[in-house]
């Protein structure tokens, strides 16, 4: 929500906060949002209410733009706020439709499931007993999920699955601590990795779109047994975890439903918000190692997004772009 956070954070300032500028960007921002909501709308059959909610948030950002002209830059600050308000709330109406909680569900809960496999290779339960209680608790919830699926109750299985989503990041967070600085833990996961990414690149092959990022996977991974030969263990951890992401996200591409489809509007959208973040956070991954190595993956992945809305592989598109902006702002 980088774009309303920030409506909002201008909203809440004073007027020496406002400056010409700042908000020529927030409005072509809040335009782009508009119009990947209009995309997102596009060819469904849409309520009333989200209808009329579209057409006000068009009347709105109209009105702002004549506000700003005018010169009235407070009036049209406090205008592009409401916009991005009510784009966020109709764009959030239109991922919780019912018909499509269960797919949705059903492909985070998968997600899920590929994470906790891969870190339940890494529990010892003589040596790490505290993770081992942990990965059994999200392997049960993980099971209750699928019975709430299968008895339609979606409210119950979307709310356990949050949980079990912060069980395995905990649980992760536990393996990660003693590896950090481990020589030992680091070349097993380095090869694991490596294991991983070959088993999926071959159940890929036949999908060239998917070639590219194993080989970013692949370059992460040289670079990590670079760092760990120089004993730069945790450098080697960060990339490390970088490539666990990006092969997580590789899992995601391979196994997502193929007959999802997506509008290159809204592929264009989530590459410009990727485009605008690199251009603003250049200046940061300058003077900081561990966001520099985000920020390079990012550009990587922008690059990989690049070519899949040009080859018309607007789900691949959307995707690459969406994980640079999580490395970029988590």
């Amino acid at each position: 929500l980088h774009f309303a956070d920030q409506a909002i954070r201008l909203g809440a300032g004073n007027r020496s906060d406002l400056n010409r500028e700042s908000l020529r960007s927030l409005y072509f921002e809040t335009e782009m949002l508009l119009k990947r909501a209009g995309a997102l709308l596009d060819g469904r059959d849409a309520s009333k209410q989200i209808v009329t909610m579209l057409r006000r948030a068009d009347t709105e950002l109209r009105s702002a733009r004549s506000l700003f002209e005018k010169g009235e830059l407070k009036l049209a600050q406090q205008k592009l706020v409401t916009v991005n308000r009510i784009v966020y709330r109709i764009m959030d109406m239109l991922e919780r439709r019912p018909e499509r909680e269960k797919d949705r569900i059903e492909f985070d809960l998968e997600g899920l499931q590929f994470s906790l496999n891969t870190l339940e290779q890494q529990v010892d339960p003589q040596q790490t007993p505290a993770a081992y209680r942990l990965l059994g608790r999200t392997r049960q919830l993980l099971e209750e999920v699928r019975s709430h699926v299968r008895k339609q109750q979606m409210g119950l299985a979307r709310r356990k699955l949050r949980i079990a989503n912060q069980l395995v990041l905990k649980l992760s967070h536990l393996i990660e601590r003693p590896a950090k600085t481990d020589p030992e833990l680091l070349t097993e996961n380095l090869y694991t990795l490596r294991q991983e990414l070959t088993a999926l690149s071959s159940s890929g092959q036949s999908q060239p779109a998917y070639q590219s990022l194993y080989k970013l996977i692949e370059q992460n991974l040289v670079e990590a047994e670079q760092q760990l030969n120089r004993q730069n263990y945790l450098a080697a951890s960060r990339l490390l975890k970088l490539s666990r992401q990006l092969l997580y996200q590789m899992n995601r591409l391979m196994n997502r439903d193929q007959r999802a489809t997506l509008g290159r509007e809204v592929a264009a959208a989530d590459l410009e918000q990727l485009r605008i973040l690199l251009a603003r956070m250049e200046n940061s991954a300058r003077n900081d190692e561990a966001f520099a190595m985000r920020y390079r993956n990012a550009k990587n992945l922008y690059r990989l997004a690049e070519q899949a809305l040009k080859e018309g592989k607007y789900k691949v598109c959307s995707e690459y772009a969406k994980l640079g902006v999580n490395f970029l702002t988590k």
